[in-house]
């Protein structure tokens, strides 16, 4: 894989990838739409990664793991539809799942959702903000209850 600009950022990227791709550490950021609609279904983050943009990872992916450095994710940056598990690594203070669902660790703002297998959604009454790409792959969806920040 080559990396597009900045050696720690990457964006850009063929859309025609397909499989697995490791980022190497050192990188820090995966740009806007860096993965945009390509066939990518896994990918592994580095522990040095501090940001990921808006729509970087809408790809195909089945599973991600979120390093504990991660301090901003963009809106739609997981919007995939064979998303099935959204993992924060132990000491990220930034983000947390609950049920299957991202959040940022002040449970404010809903970022993404587990779209192939989860069919509720319970919103806790602190979230202002759910992200608009974040229900778009939610097929398997089927009751969706907002709490009392709407």
């Amino acid at each position: 894989m080559s990396c597009i600009g900045s050696p720690r950022i990457i964006h850009g990227l063929n859309a025609n990838i397909t499989g697995t791709v490791v980022i190497p550490e050192g990188v820090e950021s995966i740009g806007n739409a860096a993965f945009f609609r390509s066939e990518v279904t896994s990918v592994v983050l580095p522990s040095t990664l501090k940001t990921i943009g808006w729509n970087a990872l809408q790809a195909n992916l089945q599973e991600i793991t979120i390093p504990a450095q991660v301090s901003t994710i963009g809106k739609g940056a997981f919007s995939c539809d064979n998303l099935r598990s959204i993992v924060v690594e132990e000491g990220n203070t930034a983000f947390t799942v609950k049920d299957g669902v991202l959040y940022t660790s002040d449970m404010s703002r809903l970022v993404a959702v587990t779209g192939a297998t989860i069919e509720r959604i319970d919103v806790p009454d602190s979230v202002t903000d759910i992200d608009g790409d974040s229900l778009n792959t939610a097929g398997a969806l089927r009751s969706l209850h907002l709490g009392k920040g709407f």
